[in-house]
């Protein structure tokens, strides 16, 4: 299997910037990942029954999934190579790809994954240090030239900005060099492709350091590292095969093109891909989320100080999944009016209820699925003091 899979149009792409449209293939459903098989692949990691409370998987496609509420993810796979340059025509020179740690949202189990985010100011504190104790990713691989293949996993300091830069130093790294395969089925697309990466690190961040994950590739060109993204589909979008893409809530993955972007850095979250007019296939979408997180311990060196509390937080439904109802506890910190929503998987408002005005202290509410269909859905409660917060359940009669 070859790169020609990612064929685009050189000469219809001068200059990649943030929000601009290049041209991908014809046929990127070839890409395509199944959500079933990424959540197989995340489940591999096990429980978190012995880990400490401080500790949580930063993943922003998991927290953009549950936040945006409004369907399954849709996921693909991109080659990545650091040799790639301008001049390789054919596919997208796409050579670097990371992901940059600043909003402490996560989950404490991958088989688990209501957010139980960080709950001080954003981005956290410079006097709180974080220890990354994992880093994993999804990704597939491919090695036809029988060569030793790289696999870099950096940590790197953000700029001032919270930015990856050249000047910034890598303050980590540790890598994996094969020259077989390591996908299953020793392809980097189809069936049995998808590979659980996980590599420990242990490395405590410095007092006023944010980092971020960068990924290097270096191969001969025959090879390919695919690594899997994610975009959640607009439920307001036209009807297939104009598959829009909701901008994603934690706008943290970035991309570079070599050649195109002049070595710069960008997010991936306002770069859109489109076809030419007058092609047959009319997808348009986005490559937002890297399937890229870490296992983060928080070291709060500053004690109480940055313990702000949100106005309210809501729990996981119990049971889950249900057949006739469920129950919903959730805390109140701030005074205020709640009202709680339901939606079905495609984003659509199906029950509303006013949860009346709350002071502080921790409430139950019931919902009861009796005029239901089985499926997914999703529960959020607003709250008065501009504040959300939403939940997935699943119902089965």
């Amino acid at each position: 299997m070859n790169l020609r899979l990612l064929a685009l149009s050189i000469c219809a792409l001068p200059f990649v910037a943030q929000g601009q449209e290049i041209t991908p293939a014809n046929n990127l459903n070839k890409n395509k990942v199944a959500q079933e098989e990424v959540e197989a692949a995340k489940a591999l990691f096990g429980s978190s029954a012995a880990r400490s409370t401080q500790t949580l998987y930063i993943d922003y496609p998991v927290s953009d999934e549950i936040e945006q509420g409004a369907g399954d993810p849709v996921n693909f796979l991109w080659a990545v190579n650091s040799s790639y340059t301008a001049a390789d025509t054919g596919i997208i020179p796409m050579n670097f790809v990371g992901v940059k740690l600043l909003e402490l949202v996560g989950y404490s189990d991958p088989l688990s994954p209501p957010i139980e985010s960080y709950n001080g100011p954003f981005p956290y504190p410079n006097d709180l240090q974080v220890t990354v104790d994992s880093i994993y990713m999804l990704m597939a691989h491919e090695n036809n030239s029988g060569e030793d293949n790289r696999l870099y996993i950096d940590l790197r300091r953000m700029s001032v900005g919270g930015n990856f830069s050249d000047a910034q130093p890598t303050l980590w790294t540790d890598s994996v060099v094969t020259n077989t395969s390591l996908s299953p089925s020793g392809n980097w697309l189809g069936a049995n492709a998808l590979y659980s990466f996980s590599m420990a690190c242990g490395y405590t961040t410095s007092v006023g350091d944010k980092v971020g994950i960068g990924i290097r590739y270096v191969a001969p060109k025959s090879d390919t590292l695919g690594v899997l993204a994610s975009y959640i589909p607009n439920p307001n979008s036209p009807a297939p095969p104009d598959d829009f893409a909701l901008k994603s809530l934690f706008p943290y993955s970035v991309v570079r093109w070599d050649g195109f972007s002049g070595g710069n850095y960008s997010n991936t979250t306002n770069i859109f891909y489109t076809l030419q007019p007058g092609q047959e296939d009319t997808s348009w979408f986005s490559a937002q989320n890297w399937q890229i997180w870490a296992l983060l311990t928080f070291e709060d060196v500053t004690g109480v100080k940055h313990s702000v509390k949100t106005p309210f937080g809501i729990q996981q439904n119990q049971p889950n999944p249900f057949s006739q109802s469920t129950k919903i506890e959730y805390a109140v910190n701030n005074p205020q009016e709640l009202l709680l929503e339901v939606y079905n998987i495609n984003g659509q408002l199906i029950r509303n209820e006013n949860l009346g005005f709350k002071t502080q202290g921790t409430y139950t509410t019931q919902i009861n699925a009796s005029d239901l269909a089985s499926g997914t859905y999703y529960y959020k409660i607003t709250g008065s003091k501009s504040h959300s917060e939403m939940r997935k359940m699943i119902v089965t009669h």
